[in-house]
């Protein structure tokens, strides 16, 4: 329990000046925690995941650069690109400031925007739910749907509809991601 307060206060002061942020958050978590409870993942995991995803999401370029170089001294750009680098920074901050120690939620953290081959449930979980939440105009109902019944094939959806949006707007797409979207068309032949 002294864990969630520690990260209710972090995440108030890291994001109170951007109260949509905050309310992306609590629907990001809403949906990841439907998702959590239908795939038999831990609620208490999924919660700290979803709390801490974009952490620093508002953070000054320049510290979480600093902070990032500090723990990822030779970080590879393609595979985390800049504008991941909230991900990579709330891991860090997660671990060292706060304490987590559980791999599968610092992973969840850290890839929840660039996904990556392998991926356990809590990590589809966040990766997806940041992606579908309801204040995400952009998506389709058909993706939020399918979320509930596969969510394997609702995550490729997302990577495919990321991806190609990152491509029409000439903007990197992540190695990692790639490997994941090559992970899911071998399993479901490229539809």
């Amino acid at each position: 329990m002294f864990l969630l307060f520690r990260i209710k206060r972090a995440l108030s002061k890291k994001l109170k000046a951007d109260p949509l942020r905050m309310q992306h958050v609590k629907n990001m978590m809403k949906v990841a925690l439907r998702l959590a409870s239908i795939n038999g993942v831990d609620q208490k995991k999924t919660k700290i995941a979803c709390l801490l995803h974009d952490l620093l999401k508002l953070e000054d370029p320049i510290k979480l650069k600093e902070l990032i170089i500090s723990q990822f001294p030779s970080i590879d750009t393609e595979a985390f690109p800049e504008v991941t680098w909230h991900a990579l920074g709330a891991k860090v901050y997660a671990e060292v400031v706060l304490g987590v120690s559980d791999q599968d939620i610092l992973n969840a953290i850290m890839y929840h925007t660039t996904g990556r081959p392998g991926m356990s449930k809590l990590e589809k979980i966040v990766a997806l739910a940041d992606y579908i939440e309801e204040g995400r105009t952009f998506v389709g109902e058909e993706i939020r749907k399918l979320a509930d019944e596969d969510l394997d094939k609702a995550l490729y959806l997302s990577m495919i509809e990321i991806t190609d949006y990152l491509a029409n707007n000439n903007l990197p797409i992540s190695s990692l991601t790639k490997r994941a979207l090559e992970e899911y068309q071998q399993l479901y032949g490229g539809n």
